[in-house]
C-alpha cells in the first residue's frame, strides 16, 4: 500500500487483505482545474506509480509479484477542493466552510500490477453537514482529530457528530471504498485467498 494512513491500513486488515506499507514520497498538490473525483484518482495513480517505479529501480526479487495500491481522498464543498489541513488554523477555516453544507468526498484508487498495468477509479459519497458554530469547531480542532484528514473531519470518529446524513460508501469517507478496491484488485489479477 502506497500510503501511511492508519485508517486505510485498518480497513484492509478488516477486509482480510494482507499487505505491507510503503508510503509514496510525492507532493499532494491539488489542481483546481480538475473535479474532485478525477483529482483524487490522479493523485492515487501518482502515488502507486511512485512506489512501483521505486521498486522497479531496486529490482528486488521479493517485490516482482507485488500489487501496489494507491489511494487519495479529497473533500469538495461549494466548488472548493479540500485536502488535509496544514495546521489547526486551516482546520478551523475548513470546518467553518463545511458547516451546514452539502459536501462531496472522493477517494481515488489505483492498483498497479507487477507489469506496470494501471487499474484506477474513484468513488463519490455525498454528506450533509449539520450547522455548527465556532465553539464546536474549536472544541473539535482541540481534539487533534481533524489533522491529517481530508476536509478536517473523520466520519469514523468524533467528526461523525458533524454529519447529519450521507449517501454512498462509508468506507469511502474513511479513505478507502471497499467495493472499488476489491473490483480493481480483481481486475489486476490479485490472488484473493492465495
Amino acid at each position: 500500500m502506497a500510503s501511511a494512513s492508519p485508517r486505510r491500513r485498518d480497513l484492509l486488515k478488516s477486509w482480510g487483505l494482507a499487505h505491507t506499507i510503503q508510503p509514496a514520497d510525492v507532493e499532494e498538490s491539488l489542481d483546481g482545474g480538475l473535479a474532485c473525483g478525477p483529482q483524487a484518482q490522479a493523485l492515487a495513480t501518482i502515488k502507486a506509480m511512485a512506489v512501483f517505479n521505486g521498486r522497479q529501480h531496486r529490482q528486488s526479487q521479493e517485490n516482482k509479484e507485488a500489487w501496489i495500491l494507491g489511494a487519495d481522498t479529497i473533500v469538495s464543498c461549494c466548488g472548493v477542493l479540500l485536502g488535509k489541513p496544514k495546521d489547526s488554523n486551516e482546520a478551523r477555516e475548513m470546518l467553518e466552510g463545511l458547516s451546514g453544507q452539502i459536501v462531496e468526498v472522493a477517494t481515488g484508487v489505483s492498483v498497479v500490477g507487477g507489469t506496470g498495468q494501471v487499474f484506477e477509479g474513484f468513488e463519490l459519497t455525498k454528506l450533509e453537514m449539520f450547522p455548527f458554530g465556532a465553539k464546536e469547531i474549536c472544541d473539535y480542532v482541540a481534539t487533534g482529530e481533524p489533522m491529517g484528514k481530508a476536509g478536517a473531519f473523520a466520519i469514523q470518529g468524533l467528526g461523525g457528530n458533524l454529519i447529519k446524513e450521507f449517501t454512498g460508501s462509508f468506507s469511502n469517507v474513511v479513505g478507502l471504498p471497499k467495493e472499488l478496491v476489491l473490483r480493481l484488485l480483481d481486475q489486476a489479477g490479485f490472488p484473493f485467498g492465495a
